[in-house]
């Protein structure tokens, strides 16, 4: 897998990218418009930290085309276990439509915790216009999967 561009773009899917090949679609995609991590762990006087506990929480806002989309976020915040999505880093599609390549990609699993919405819609009457959401995830594993899926995994 050789570098495709030096724009990343960033595809999530509401699913595990490495268990259904047939899933893997553009339409199935959304665009992630930015995300942003956050480790916190406690530490000691002298920086060291205390113990192997740690939490990340996640934040992913994006761009949402149907309204489906957003009902599968907040069908998610209500489950009492862990949801897996994957983002995936240039993805390459087919004539089908279907992921053919991609140059990384992130599983996580881990807990919808928070979601806001934001419309541009100029009247509560028009159609759907453009909308994203911004997702809060408290993580409980991300899998890297780079060069040959090849993956590493951290549970937190």
């Amino acid at each position: 897998m050789k570098t495709m561009s030096n724009n990343i773009r960033v595809a999530l899917f509401l699913h595990d990218i490495r268990e259904n090949d047939a899933k893997n679609t553009r339409k199935s995609s959304m665009t992630v418009q930015n995300y942003s991590y956050t480790m916190t762990h406690k530490v000691d006087k002298s920086g060291v930290s205390e113990s192997s506990e740690s939490s990340i929480s996640l934040s992913l806002n994006v761009r949402v085309g149907v309204k489906d989309d957003i009902r599968e976020f907040y069908e998610r915040i209500r489950q009492p276990f862990p949801e897996v999505f994957s983002l995936v880093f240039n993805p390459i599609y087919g004539l089908d439509g279907r992921m053919d390549d991609y140059e990384g990609a992130m599983v996580v699993s881990g807990y919808i915790v928070r979601i806001d919405e934001i419309s541009t819609r100029e009247d509560s009457c028009s159609e759907l216009g453009q909308m994203s959401l911004t997702a809060g995830v408290l993580v409980g594993n991300i899998a890297y999967i780079g060069i040959n899926g090849h993956d590493v995994s951290h549970k937190f």
